[in-house]
């Protein structure tokens, strides 16, 4: 037996944020790995779609993402460099927040005791240096995170995938799962007109992840950002790069602006919850799929408001908007290990808006775990946490094309199951 062939093989379902790491990390260790994704690589479906997104090392979400930051740090740089590619730059990040903020408080316990560098600013001095912020309210501060980042999205993706089958993956394009069979010996993959197994499977889909596995008491619902690009070029010097808003109470995220990787235009990014009158159907995976994902002009209206009044003057009218849709759990952490009730299938699931960012350490994290390698992962991610009963996965197909042929194949065993190998 050669060493490829006595690696796990290993398939990836979906190729988005995570998914298209947890390949590449997979590939890398020397597993023998096939990735599925229904579309086109680098698709404009994912939660990751809109050229770019924030990188922040200082969280107020908890104390579990401190190390993990770091880490992706450290391994974004890595792939960049691995890549000679701009995929990440240093733009830093000012985070805006009232003083009693609990969470603004939490960012800046969190970067003391790891050590990081930070500078708090105080309103005044944010006004004076940022003359286009003089909204800001009288009990407002900020705190400048000098290590935060722009990741380009899209081309990450690419880059990761392309990576993995240099090191040896096989890629599977717009090849839609439509179910996982795991046996006693096997998990069995069905895509399109072909069944293969493997030894384990991970399941990287986000807001697809429905499709292949239920349960009861699934956690994961579907939600969506709102993007609203407008040009940048007369906010130099007087408006930072980047930056974030909280809430009245300082616990969450109300918008935050980022650049774009052309640099000539800022994205206005807030979620679903600060627009309720939005009314998007779209929260089905059918729904996504199906759905423009630009924002109609009322919705683009009731955004162009909402900026002027944060920050009055900033910005001319938005050049266009955009939806993009997220995995959420009840308690805002991912779902990441093995699948409660099996013993081969693994999940990747409800990033809650922490995904882009720490991909490649996610990624990381449940490869390791699949191939059974030395691992740390916070309890808190744990699967098992939201399910007492059994998760289990589909074995029935859930789309109706083409059942006549998976009937036969599933009926001809042999003839319809590819066994890899090398």
């Amino acid at each position: 037996m050669t060493p490829r062939q006595a690696q796990p093989r290993i398939a990836v379902i979906g190729l988005g944020s995570t998914g298209s790491f947890t390949v590449r990390h997979l590939a890398a260790l020397g597993a023998y790995v096939v990735g599925y994704e229904q579309y086109g690589r680098g698709h404009d479906h994912g939660a990751y779609a809109g050229d770019t997104r924030l990188f922040r090392l200082l969280y107020g979400e908890g104390a579990d993402y401190t190390e993990l930051l770091i880490r992706a740090r450290e391994l974004w740089l890595e792939f960049q460099a691995e890549q000679d590619a701009k995929l990440f730059s240093d733009v830093g990040l000012l985070t805006i927040g009232p003083s009693e903020s609990a969470w603004m408080g939490e960012m800046e316990a969190a970067a003391r005791r790891a050590e990081l560098p930070i500078e708090v600013i105080d309103r005044a001095t944010v006004r004076r240096r940022y003359p286009l912020l003089a909204a800001l309210g009288d009990g407002d501060y900020a705190i400048f995170d000098p290590l935060a980042g722009l990741v380009r999205t899209n081309e990450a993706v690419l880059h990761a995938i392309n990576s993995a089958e240099r090191w040896g993956a096989e890629i599977h394009d717009w090849a839609r799962v439509q179910a996982i069979e795991e046996t006693g010996r096997e998990v069995r993959v069905w895509s399109n007109d072909s069944c293969l197994a493997f030894d384990r499977a991970v399941v990287c889909t986000g807001p697809w992840s429905g499709e292949l596995v239920t349960s009861a008491t699934r956690p994961v619902a579907i939600d969506y950002t709102l993007h609203a690009v407008r040009s940048i070029e007369h906010t130099a010097g007087v408006f930072p790069p980047a930056m974030l808003m909280t809430g009245a109470t300082g616990s969450e995220m109300v918008c935050s602006t980022q650049p774009m990787s052309d640099s000539r235009f800022v994205k206005y990014f807030s979620t679903s919850s600060r627009y309720p009158e939005d009314g998007c159907p779209a929260r089905t995976a059918d729904g996504i799929s199906a759905r423009d994902h630009r924002l109609d002009l009322a919705a683009m209206h009731r955004i162009a408001a909402d900026i002027d009044r944060r920050l009055p003057s900033v910005f001319p009218q938005p050049v266009r908007g955009y939806r993009f849709y997220d995995s959420y759990t009840r308690d805002h952490q991912p779902v990441l290990g093995w699948l409660p009730g099996s013993e081969r299938l693994l999940v990747l699931d409800g990033l809650s808006g922490h995904g882009f960012k720490l991909a490649p350490v996610y990624g990381e994290m449940i490869a390791r775990l699949a191939v059974g390698a030395p691992v740390k992962i916070p309890d808190s991610f744990d699967p098992r946490r939201f399910t007492p009963a059994q998760t289990q996965t589909r074995a029935e197909r859930p789309s109706v094309r083409d059942d006549d042929r998976l009937r036969r194949d599933k009926r001809d065993g042999a003839a319809g199951l590819q066994r890899r190998s090398s």
